[in-house]
């Protein structure tokens, strides 16, 4: 069976959001005791996956991963180059097509208008981008631990637990946010 090409819409979309998380990773928030900064690259990826279908979110940060890695500017303090993927930061980066990618599956696996249209879908909404949150931990704190040569445990002081209360603020942004964005960009996004 022959997969479906992306269409023009669908490729403007992915090269938008690739755009918009180069552009918010520039808000970034050095912090003295670890080389992770606080960005708003991860809010960047949760409209990704909130606003696009999988395959579009995935290429989107996909595609954010290659033009960085190839040395545009488009990491955190404009940094670029391979190097910033394999260096301290570098889990956190390879994490988000994952992010982007469930998040968008499991934006459309429920589908069912009680969960869309009522009550419960802000509250699903959060449940989604802290499972997100989770896979960009895990992925960033344990590259972290690997390339700063101590175990995962020291690891958290230094990737997450200064972060988690920017990145609850972000979820609480995308649940407000979400929604509306997604419904005045319905009639270009589908």
């Amino acid at each position: 069976m022959a997969k479906r090409r992306l269409t023009v819409k669908e490729i403007c979309l992915t090269a938008a959001f690739t755009a918009i998380t180069a552009a918010m990773s520039q808000v970034a928030v050095p912090l003295p005791f670890t080389p992770v900064p606080v960005t708003l690259s991860t809010l960047a990826v949760f409209m990704t996956g909130l606003t696009l279908k999988p395959r579009p979110a995935f290429l989107s940060q996909t595609v954010y991963l290659i033009i960085g890695a190839a040395g545009l500017p488009v990491f955190a303090r404009f940094r670029g180059g391979a190097d910033v993927l394999f260096g301290p930061t570098g889990g956190y980066l390879w994490a988000y097509p994952a992010m982007a990618l469930f998040i968008s599956a499991s934006d459309r696996l429920f589908k069912n208008a009680k969960i869309k249209n009522g009550t419960f879908y802000p509250a699903f909404i959060a449940v989604i981008l802290i499972i997100s949150m989770f896979i960009c931990y895990l992925f960033g704190t344990a590259w972290l631990a690997r390339v700063m040569k101590i175990n995962f445990t020291a690891a958290l002081p230094l990737g997450v637990y200064p972060y988690i209360a920017a990145d609850a603020a972000k979820i609480i942004v995308c649940v407000i946010c979400a929604p509306p964005v997604k419904k005045r960009l319905s009639a270009y996004l589908f």
